[in-house]
Parts: C-alpha cells; structure tokens; sequence
C-alpha cells in the first residue's frame, strides 16, 4: 500500500507519531520509565490510526476509478449507438420516399418494375421501422445510465430531452411529406413527383445531420467533460 506522504491529514499524524517514537528521555535507573510507554502506547494508536486511514483513502480510490470506467463505458456505448440511429433512421425513410414515389409512378403508369418497386421499398420501410424502435430502446436504456452516473444539471437534461424519441422524429417527417404530396398525388405529374423525391432526401439529409447526429455529438461532449 502506497502512502500519500503529503497528504494535509495523515502528514502531521505521521510526525507526530515519528516524534513520539524519537523523543524517549533517558531515565534513572530503576525508574519508571512511563514516557518510554505512553510513546510506545501512542504509536500503537496513531499506527492503527494510519492504517484505518490509509484502508479508508484506499477504498475512495477504487470507488473513483470504479465510477469513471462505467461513465467511460455508457460514453463509449452512446458514440456507437450514434451511429446505428443515424443509419436506422436514414435508411427507413429513404425507404419511405422510395415507396411513395414509385405509388404515383405506378398510379400514373401501371408497370411490373413500378409495382415491385413500390412493394419493396415499403416492405424495407416497415422492417426498417420496427429496428429501429429495437434502437430507439437501446438508447432510452443508455439514458437512464447517463442518470445513474452523471452529475444532473440543467444543461444535461436539455442535451438529453433534444435527443429524446427517434420514432417520433421518423413519424414526424412522413407526416410533414404527406402533407407535401397531396396536392402531387392529385396532379398525377411525374416530374413534380421526382422533384419531391429528390427534395425530401435533402430534406432528410438535413435532419439526420442537424437532429441527430449534432443532438448526440453535444451530448456526447457535455459527457467527456465530466470523464476527465
């Protein structure tokens, strides 16, 4: 075990104990020689004294270390689901796009690769959808660690609350889009609708990289802070 020598505690216990163990004054002979024990009395106690300490900083030590591996951890699991989310919710909704544009294609003209387009993207769609919720759990579980582990602030619960339902943003945008294609989808006009597709994915890009992936990259950074 490895004392801290100038630690403002256990230095002056220390001294006081070395003195106490040096300073023994020479006594008559066949005297008694009580400052020889209460010396040797006072070092057992300080010795115990120190020990209990030490045993004590020791445990505060391996608690501390303990408590930054498990926030290094829960930061580690939170950059990597960063990337499942992102590639989750982008890959659903380009889905998504896909389905409806090639719906108005087939409606404006029925065809076999029309038709077989339209039933996959949505098929990936649905499936896409349902991981993600698997995903969007995940995180909810690395939140609550981020509770457990982290000191609570204001500025903590705002970060968090930014990040705080993926399936809600994914159902959000379709219901923005759909507001988008009603009058497209009267109009039956392909142009209008290819230029929707390509709007909707800038659309999408833009919210993939401004509330998701900023959202978790500043949660992320208020985390590091509190690592180091």
């Amino acid at each position: 075990m490895v004392l801290n020598l100038t630690d403002p505690i256990l230095n002056p216990i220390l001294n006081a104990s070395i003195n106490a163990t040096i300073y023994q004054p020479s006594q008559p002979s066949g005297g008694f020689d009580w400052m020889t024990s209460f010396s040797s009395l006072l070092g057992v106690i300080v010795g115990g004294f120190v020990t209990y300490y030490a045993s004590i900083k020791l445990e505060e030590k391996k608690f501390e270390i303990n408590e930054r591996a498990k926030r290094r951890e829960t930061y580690s699991r939170l950059r990597g689901v960063k990337s499942s989310l992102t590639e989750h919710v982008s890959s659903c909704l380009q889905e998504y796009i896909l389905s409806r544009e090639y719906t108005i294609f087939n409606d404006i003209e029925p065809t076999k690769e029309n038709y077989e387009e339209r039933e996959r993207a949505w098929k990936e769609h649905q499936k896409l959808k349902l991981e993600l919720s698997k995903v969007n759990q995940n995180f909810h579980e690395i939140v609550s660690q981020i509770y457990g582990q982290f000191p609570e602030s204001a500025d903590l619960n705002a970060k968090i609350k930014s990040t705080e339902n993926f399936d809600d943003l994914v159902n959000s945008f379709i219901d923005k889009e759909e507001n988008e294609l009603t009058s497209i989808t009267e109009s039956k006009d392909k142009k209008k609708t290819k230029d929707w597709a390509d709007s909707a994915l800038q659309r999408l890009n833009s919210l993939v990289k401004d509330q998701i992936e900023h959202n978790i990259d500043e949660l992320s950074n208020h985390l590091l802070q509190q690592i180091k």
